[in-house]
């Protein structure tokens, strides 16, 4: 009596490669929910910061550039140390804002905020860290069981 047994080798370059196409959809889609967060999170005035937000897909999609072309971007995120600002742009600003109902508060309200600016600085107000941590922790979990199951 003869017994065959055979072995078949795994093609290893095939599974890499659904591994990485795998973990390339991963990637795709939590760069596109952290986009649409930290446009979401984003301080809005006039429109511009969050109109700057866009994603940058490098290397054939392996990676990703979330960035925000708005000069400010880093100062709201981060905050700033104290620094001169203009008196005129503080103002527009809470006119735009209507923080103030009349224009006696609102001027005294522009000099409140210039001046704690020029002494203290900026507050930080951050919108991607927070869009980045949320994708980690909710995001990321959802879209890699959607890509690979339950296992």
């Amino acid at each position: 009596m003869k017994i065959k047994i055979e072995v078949k080798k795994p093609d290893i370059d095939e599974i890499k490669a659904k591994v990485a196409a795998k973990n390339k959809r991963v990637l795709m889609k939590c760069m596109f929910k952290m986009e649409e967060l930290a446009i979401g999170r984003a301080p809005f005035d006039t429109g511009f910061l969050r109109q700057r937000i866009t994603l940058f897909p490098q290397i054939l999609a392996s990676q990703y550039i979330l960035r925000s072309a708005a000069g400010y971007s880093a100062d709201l995120e981060y905050g700033n140390s104290p620094r001169m600002v203009k008196f005129s742009d503080i103002m527009d600003w809470v006119e735009r804002k209507g923080i103030r109902t009349s224009a006696d508060n609102q001027y005294a309200f522009a000099a409140y905020v210039t001046k704690k600016i020029r002494t203290e600085g900026v507050n930080p107000h951050p919108y991607m860290r927070p869009s980045l941590h949320e994708v980690k922790e909710i995001w990321m979990p959802v879209f890699a069981k959607e890509e690979w199951g339950s296992d």
